[in-house]
């Protein structure tokens, strides 16, 4: 009698339950569970109940009509050849070793009362055990594997079940992730490009598969292909093949071989939220190549932090992997060391990235901005300077403008340029590149070029452009609120003691529509009025005063 609960139960006040009537009872070692073996023989029928969290077991009890759990076996399931259990919720894996005979047991308890195997099965890999409750297998091969699927039990094997004349090879899942090693990849970019070496004739090769592939083996061929636009970067066509697998196929997404491809493809296609759900799974945790995966989207999305660690851990696979992708992990992996000033590490995979690319990569926008990157961290400003130029030459827009951007920050620091060119120049860099953080970016830097230079009417009126800029999205939202702040303290801080009283109302006027309700409301009138007072423009100040007199309920001659 077995239990998944081995941090809720008490196994040993679980065998003095069962004792008195079943004689002696033995609490065997179990992972994952409670396991109790009982001396005696059981001859009488068993009964099985349960009624909340509480199960009962009797001997020689009324009889009950329970419900067999079916055996399905599976040669074309998308994933590779499988035995599928039935019938049951499944509730957690437990494995022991039978303490008489020494065999392996894999067994899953199901929640249902008199849910079990009505009698056993055989196949070439495992034996499936009658059971009064649940699902018992007997593992014939080393590899074999069970685990819990959304439409049941699923028995498969890492070599491939021999459920038919041809054995599927595909990799299964596993109890414990296996190193990397070339064999045991999750991606196997160069099979899945097939022998063909030509896109085209590939292509036509699996679609013609998979237009004549009967209902059975549909999802297969189709994940086939799916795979195959994957190993030649067309993420957004896998994607949507996939998506295919996926309705014909809902339990398929349990699995981490499916979940690990369907990331991978979101990562490549800048879907950074739902490769993050995919990467969630399980069984995908501990996985070194999906470490380097995981980094992949976290560089796309500027968390370095997070990207340079998971380089750190997944470099090892790199290795493993075919043109181009083991260059695109290289030359983020560079980046995101570079981001971190860690420099040695940079430059390691800078060489790396050349000898890769037969030194073609020295000549990249993207590589003579990580040069700029790395130099200026070691404090060789000529040698950053002469980098970011040489970028900002090159034909990759992104990092062109990046370079610029960099260019602009060291001519303000060394004093080569005032304020006033550095925004010219920054106002320039926003059409060469929009739309992303990059972008965002640029804005902040203009707003406090303006606002530190006391130029406040133009640090305005360059947040209520973004805002518009960006109607209707979170970015957009977020301007709007911080141009409302910026107005506030304006009138509330020491800004506008610098201001002429002719700029202040004139400004006030201009953005009025800023005024909050409430305190903050009343302290920006406030403050504008206080400014006039003190220039002796009592009445200029009046109508501000009459204002915060109808915010306050108070007369306005008595606040004047």
């Amino acid at each position: 009698m077995l239990f998944a609960a081995d941090d809720r139960l008490d196994a040993n006040a679980l065998a003095a339950q069962g004792s008195p009537a079943l004689g002696e009872v033995d609490v065997v070692r179990a992972e994952g569970g409670i396991a109790l073996r009982f001396q005696s023989s059981v001859d009488g029928a068993v009964s099985i109940d349960r009624r909340g969290t509480a199960w009962t077991v009797a001997i020689d009890g009324p009889p009950r009509t329970g419900r067999a759990l079916s055996i399905s076996p599976q040669p074309d399931y998308p994933l590779g050849a499988r035995v599928l259990v039935e019938g049951g919720s499944a509730q957690g894996l437990i494995r022991l070793i039978d303490p008489l005979v020494g065999d392996v047991l894999i067994v899953a308890p199901v929640a249902e009362p008199l849910s079990g195997l009505a009698s056993d099965a055989r196949f070439a890999q495992f034996r499936l055990l009658q059971t009064y409750q649940g699902v018992v297998a007997t593992p014939l091969s080393q590899t074999m594997a069970m685990r819990i699927a959304r439409d049941g039990v699923e028995i498969t094997d890492v070599e491939g079940l021999h459920l038919s004349a041809a054995v599927d090879t595909a990799r299964q899942v596993t109890f414990v992730a296996p190193p990397p090693e070339s064999r045991d990849l999750l991606f196997d970019i160069e099979g899945w490009r097939g022998v063909e070496r030509d896109y085209y004739k590939g292509r036509q090769a699996l679609e013609r598969r998979l237009a004549t592939a009967s209902e059975s083996n549909r999802d297969k061929a189709r994940l086939d292909l799916a795979r195959f636009y994957f190993a030649n970067g067309l993420a957004h066509e896998a994607i949507a093949m996939l998506a295919l697998v996926t309705e014909s196929q809902p339990s398929i997404v349990d699995r981490d071989s499916f979940a690990a491809l369907r990331g991978a493809a979101r990562v490549l296609a800048d879907d950074i939220a739902g490769a993050a759900a995919d990467f969630g799974h399980a069984e995908l945790a501990a996985s070194t190549e999906i470490s380097l995966w995981k980094a992949l989207a976290a560089a796309k999305r500027g968390d370095w932090p997070e990207a340079a660690a998971g380089f750190d851990r997944g470099a090892g696979a790199i290795d493993f992997y075919p043109s181009p992708f083991a260059e695109m992990f290289t030359r983020w992996a560079a980046e995101s060391a570079a981001r971190q000033g860690e420099t040695v590490v940079a430059n390691d995979r800078l060489q790396r990235l050349a000898e890769l690319t037969e030194g073609q990569s020295d000549e990249w926008g993207s590589t003579r901005f990580l040069r700029g990157l790395i130099a200026r961290r070691e404090g060789e400003v000529q040698s950053a300077m002469s980098a970011f130029r040489a970028a900002a030459e090159s034909d990759d827009r992104l990092y062109r403008t990046m370079a610029e951007l960099a260019l602009v920050e060291m001519d303000v620091a060394a004093g080569s340029i005032d304020w006033r060119e550095a925004v010219q120049r920054l106002e320039s860099l926003r059409f060469a590149w929009r739309g992303d953080d990059f972008e965002h970016g640029l804005i902040d830097q203009i707003v406090d070029l303006y606002w530190r230079n006391g130029h406040y009417r133009e640090a305005l009126a360059a947040l209520r452009q973004a805002g518009r800029a960006f109607a209707e999205t979170p970015k957009g939202d977020a301007y709007v609120e911080r141009l409302q702040r910026r107005f506030v303290e304006l009138f509330t801080g020491g800004e506008i003691e610098t201001m002429p009283p002719v700029s202040a109302i004139a400004l006030y006027n201009d953005f009025a529509d800023l005024l909050p309700e409430g305190d903050n409301g009343t302290a920006v009138l406030q403050g504008l009025a206080e400014r006039l007072v003190a220039m002796d423009l009592l009445e200029q100040s009046l109508g501000h005063l009459a204002q915060i007199a109808g915010l306050a309920g108070q007369d306005a001659d008595r606040l004047l």
